[in-house]
């Protein structure tokens, strides 16, 4: 017995000295937390003052010059200074920069600076709070107090330099506040980053139990702050951008705690290769832990996109300002027009003088600039974003997409787009016939719009807006009918069958004409867009899994989010296919194309689109959206008409 006890002891100091350990730090750093709080007071002013306000030294007197934020404490006091440096002039001190959201709620504090006062916001006052040394001097670049914001020919010459900045200091601290829970977050992270690594492997989750399917299911209160820390809005902030991706390090600053980036990206980043390759989802969270799923959801695919895109350029990798553009659509910017200039410096390509920043023309002028430099580059890219199914109300031309605003459909031409309707010829521009809301282009006219189907599921699900979307998936999927769809849709696919052999009666002898389908099968590829996860065009086995289970309601089921859809009948107007009718799936074909819209291919596009004839009778057009017409989608039966310039009008929009 007494052996027994003698084995027991060491254990029990062990347990005991770790929580003395633990107590102690804690202890720390809540001294340094306080010893912080006393000095900022020092530094820190609040309410209005009639001390005479902080005036800004010019910068500029070298190409690169620029301020960095000097917080010195001494012995007796803690003062701030306002530095102008120069890697050109001479040895700069080593300063870190800091990621933060503006929380817009006014200037309640002043910021004693040189002397004098410099009103700075809330959120900044808990910054430099949590960032005053306790001894000696320390050197910080923050934008809304190293660069003046009232200056815009100062904000003109010092946003470009921000990708240097970033790049030349130490770290960059992203700051994210405080939360209840956010203590629990640095240990969480850290236990998670070992536990996904081995969820990894897809076997992993055939041996286990089905809870298992995320690590610590059981510690609810740890998974409530690490949903809480991905919904924080700081993620959605545009400015964070190319200040993540071109900091040589980063930390996290959440609740008085570090975190390291590095490991925290790859948490997130393990479970979005979890989510594509073993059906771990964050859309099942709210059921395990509560709370948003789709917030979660959000966070993760930016964290994600941080982190793929931050290890791209640190091989060199440069990913163009349209793919960018595309990826951050969901990102916010008090300024509109940062939409476009927080992202500039990411792409040498798109530096030129027309994009660089310039606060005295107008967001919608900017824009147009934007979508009209990426057009004349040759790319596409960016017309997804753009057309009346996303801004019906816009004061933009139909052509030029709203930076500001979610798109209220999928987006078919991205970076994963397999389709190439035209992709082997070049954009072609009428650049003589340019006025600043039009743009004039080298396409084909394909089709008229004789009928549109709205009687489906698809379009009820996809043409509702991303953020109740999932809302609207469970309410159909909660209809009377019950959650079994088959019924309703094997109804709709005949209906569709006999709406087309009305009007083509030949058609199911005959086949659909591009294709040689049987008509079932074409409008089965119609509807999951010919893609299913693994190829493009869809399997054997994916068309007869439809067949099979009347199109079982699946939205995760087509490789595209958002690709199946319902269908878009357009009777043919070009007597070399009169035997076919063609096919379209997207969701805003359902919601904005009318009966007599028009679809065109541009050349040098991947994707159709639909546009319709403006006032001016055959003279210019607005663009409607994106659009797919089964069987043209490969290039293959486009690519004699394209290159055929009798085939080919020139088509302007407006």
């Amino acid at each position: 017995m007494l052996l027994n006890k003698l084995f027991i002891l060491p254990t029990i100091l062990l347990r005991l000295s770790a929580r003395l350990l633990g107590n102690f730090l804690t202890a720390t750093e809540y001294c340094r937390s306080y010893l912080r709080l006393q000095l900022s007071r020092r530094i820190l002013r609040v309410g209005s003052r009639k001390e005479v306000g902080h005036t800004y030294k010019p910068v500029g007197g070298a190409a690169d010059e620029f301020r960095v934020l000097e917080i010195r404490t001494g012995l007796f006091d803690t003062r701030c200074s306002l530095l102008n440096v120069s890697p050109l002039v001479g040895p700069i001190p080593i300063y870190e920069t800091i990621s933060w959201r503006w929380d817009g709620l006014g200037r309640p504090y002043a910021l004693v600076v040189d002397g004098k006062l410099l009103p700075i916001s809330n959120a900044m006052s808990d910054i430099l709070r949590a960032l005053t040394p306790l001894w000696g001097a320390r050197y910080l670049w923050i934008d809304s107090i190293c660069i003046n914001q009232a200056d815009r020919d100062e904000k003109a010459t010092q946003i470009p330099l921000m990708s240097q900045i970033y790049r030349g200091a130490t770290r960059n601290i992203a700051y994210l506040g405080d939360a209840e829970d956010a203590h629990l977050i640095p240990d969480f992270v850290g236990r998670l980053d070992v536990a996904t690594l081995q969820r990894l492997d897809p076997s992993y989750f055939q041996e286990t139990d089905p809870l298992d399917r995320f690590p610590f299911h059981e510690e609810v209160h740890n998974w409530r702050a690490y949903q809480q820390l991905l919904r924080h809005p700081f993620w959605s902030r545009i400015w964070i951008i190319q200040e993540i991706i071109l900091s040589r390090s980063i930390t996290i600053l959440y609740g008085r705690r570090y975190t390291d980036w590095d490991m925290f990206a790859r948490v997130a980043l393990s479970f979005t290769i979890m989510s594509a390759t073993t059906g771990v989802s964050f859309l099942s969270m709210d059921d395990m832990f509560g709370g948003d799923r789709l917030s979660c959801l959000y966070g993760r695919m930016n964290v994600s996109f941080l982190a793929i895109t931050r290890a791209a350029y640190s091989e060199n990798n440069i990913v163009s300002l349209p793919q960018v553009l595309l990826e951050t659509r969901g990102s916010g910017a008090t300024d509109s027009r940062d939409r476009i200039y927080a992202l500039e410096a990411l792409d040498p390509l798109y530096q030129v003088r027309e994009l660089k920043p310039d606060y005295t023309i107008s967001p919608r002028k900017l824009y147009t600039k934007v979508a009209r430099h990426v057009l004349s580059s040759g790319s596409f890219s960016l017309f997804g974003l753009a057309g009346l199914a996303h801004a019906p109300s816009t004061e933009l031309p139909s052509w030029v997409p709203d930076f500001t605003t979610l798109p209220k459909m999928s987006i078919m031409h991205d970076i994963q787009c397999k389709y190439s309707v035209a992709s082997d010829t070049n954009v072609v521009l009428d650049t003589t016939q340019e006025q600043d809301d039009t743009i004039t282009l080298k396409g084909l006219i394909l089709d008229g719009i004789s009928k549109i189907d709205r009687n489906n599921y698809w379009s009820a699900i996809l043409s509702s807006r991303e953020d109740i979307r999932e809302e609207t998936i469970q309410r159909i999927m909660s209809d009377k009918e019950g959650t079994d769809l088959k019924p309703g849709l094997r109804r709709w696919l005949q209906a569709v069958i006999q709406m087309v052999e009305n009007k083509f009666p030949n058609v199911l002898i005959q086949g659909y004409h591009w294709t040689d389908e049987p008509l079932l099968e074409a409008i089965l590829r119609t509807m999951i867009g010919n893609e299913d996860q693994a190829s493009f065009p869809a399997s054997r086995e994916a068309i007869e899994f439809l067949t099979k289970y009347g199109c079982s309601l699946d939205p995760g089921f087509a490789s595209m989010e958002g690709s199946i859809s319902g269908d878009l009948t357009a009777e043919d107007n070009m007597s070399a296919i009169n035997a076919g009718n063609l096919w379209g799936t997207w969701p805003w074909c359902l919601t904005f194309a009318k009966v007599g819209d028009t679809i065109c291919v541009f050349l040098g596009a991947k994707v159709p689109y639909v546009i319709r004839e403006s006032s001016e009778e055959g003279k210019s057009w607005q663009l409607v959206g994106e659009t797919y017409v089964h069987g043209v989608m490969d290039g293959v039966s486009m690519l004699g008409r394209m290159k055929d310039p009798s085939k080919t009008v020139w088509i302007t929009l407006c």
